[in-house]
């Protein structure tokens, strides 16, 4: 059984901050991060806006590695690409 790992990019309520990650698991991930935002902290980036997926954890941390360098206007490109009016996704992704 192929595994499948998720580069996914989050912001918070404000949608001040971006957080950029991978996970196998993104539904969890998400659903954790909803979580922690809620009890513990609400400045916590729990608001999916944009993922990849890729089927080599390899792949998806030099993906990541590289749009961390990214200037914020060429991330905010690729989100607006996708997710033009930064919908969050997380029910989106209630099936993975």
């Amino acid at each position: 059984m192929n595994e499948l790992y998720y580069l996914f990019v989050t912001t918070n309520r404000e949608r001040t901050t971006l957080e950029i990650s991978t996970t196998g698991d993104l539904n969890g991930k998400i659903r954790q991060l909803e979580y922690d935002a809620e009890k513990k902290d609400p400045c916590i980036c729990s608001k999916l806006l944009y993922w990849e997926v890729f089927n080599d954890l390899e792949q998806a941390i030099v993906r990541e590695k590289s749009m961390k360098g990214w200037t914020v206007r060429k991330l905010t490109q690729v989100i607006d690409s996708e997710n033009p009016y930064w919908l969050c996704l997380n029910e989106e992704i209630s099936q993975l």
